[in-house]
């Protein structure tokens, strides 16, 4: 994205590319909130007969032109947006057409979701949480996160749409790099809405699977299956992670759960999944791996809000998930990267 592209190295920078790099690094809310900000005025798909200028967007998304204008601008600028010189017209780009909401793997509401309220406070009481190692989140909302969900159901929802869009792009990812056709049965556990079962089933018609989560996570899941056609290959189960896991297949998935979470926590899903599968039988974790070198700057970037959300949860480097899933019984044979700057980690039991 132009100038706000993250350095790995500044040594030998002169003074005045350090000075503008810093300016542009610190200006990271700023777009942040913009994105969101065209997100939530639906600016993309207004966009999808063609470009159009800041006062006919704001005519049609009843927004103040001048206010539009310049935030189209910027925008444009950093390479999010296409921009004509006279008259100014703006259009859209392949960074822009994943902020429409009918196309596959949407990114507009987790694009919501960053910059809004509910992640938003958490940053603004991240000073405090450093110098105490209190979890940020909690010092601004007064609650867990997951608690503080659950106690307002609309806040649940809009996270929840969020993540469904971030999460279908790591689905079809981990689909893509890994090889999940050398399993009949497969448990994915704390799967949430059953999104990722769901196009697992679809994408292996020879796959039987179990979806393990809360109550509330399965009611929500069975519209879901039902509308993808795999509701009679897939058995739900309800239950917490944290007392047992339910056995009875060759594999379990746990997809973007771990990093939740702190290491004795980890610790325990862990003990309960080697518990659940036979000798020999496959865990295989999606989450980012944080690596020194530059692919590891997402991992990185992520594990701020980790650190904001939830404290002492993270992303974890190869050798701190090695070491977890070695206390806990399995053997971490290999890890396989995706498109989406994120792995799917294989150990067997």
């Amino acid at each position: 994205m132009g100038e706000l592209r993250l350095p790995t190295d500044s040594a030998g920078a002169d003074p005045v590319s350090s000075f503008t790099t810093v300016l542009s690094l610190l200006s990271g809310q700023a777009v942040v909130r913009a994105i969101a900000v065209v997100a939530e005025l639906g600016v993309p798909d207004l966009l999808t007969d063609g470009p159009l200028t800041a006062d006919e967007l704001a005519e049609r998304c009843d927004a103040h032109p001048g206010s539009l204008f310049r935030i189209m601008r910027t925008l444009a600028a950093i390479g999010v947006f296409t921009q004509t010189a006279s008259p100014a017209r703006f259009g859209l780009n392949a960074l822009s057409r994943s902020l429409r909401s009918d196309v596959p793997n949407s990114l507009r509401d987790f694009a919501r979701i960053r910059g809004g309220e509910l992640c938003w406070d958490a940053f603004r009481t991240l000073h405090q949480a450093t110098r105490t190692g209190d979890c940020a989140f909690k010092l601004a909302h007064r609650a867990d996160f997951f608690d503080y969900l659950q106690e307002h159901p609309a806040q649940a929802r809009f996270f929840n749409d969020g993540m469904r869009s971030l999460s279908s792009q790591v689905h079809s990812a981990a689909i893509r790099a890994y090889d999940f056709s050398q399993f009949r049965t497969l448990t994915d556990v704390g799967g949430g809405s059953g999104a990722f079962m769901a196009a697992l089933l679809n994408e292996h018609r020879a796959l039987k699977g179990t979806l393990f989560d809360r109550a509330s996570a399965i009611e929500l899941s069975r519209e879901l299956l039902q509308t993808h056609g795999v509701a009679d290959r897939c058995r739900s189960v309800v239950g917490d992670f944290f007392d047992s896991v339910p056995g009875g297949s060759e594999a379990i998935l746990l997809s973007r759960v771990l990093h939740d979470f702190d290491d004795r926590q980890v610790a325990r899903i862990l003990s309960n999944c080697h518990a659940a599968l036979p000798p020999g039988g496959k865990l295989l974790i999606v989450e980012y791996v944080v690596t020194d070198d530059e692919e590891g700057i997402p991992a990185k970037l992520f594990d701020l809000h980790m650190l904001a959300y939830f404290g002492e949860a993270r992303e974890r480097s190869r050798e701190e998930f090695r070491q977890l899933l070695e206390e806990s019984g399995f053997t971490l044979r290999r890890i396989v990267r995706t498109t989406a700057d994120i792995a799917v980690i294989e150990a067997t039991a």
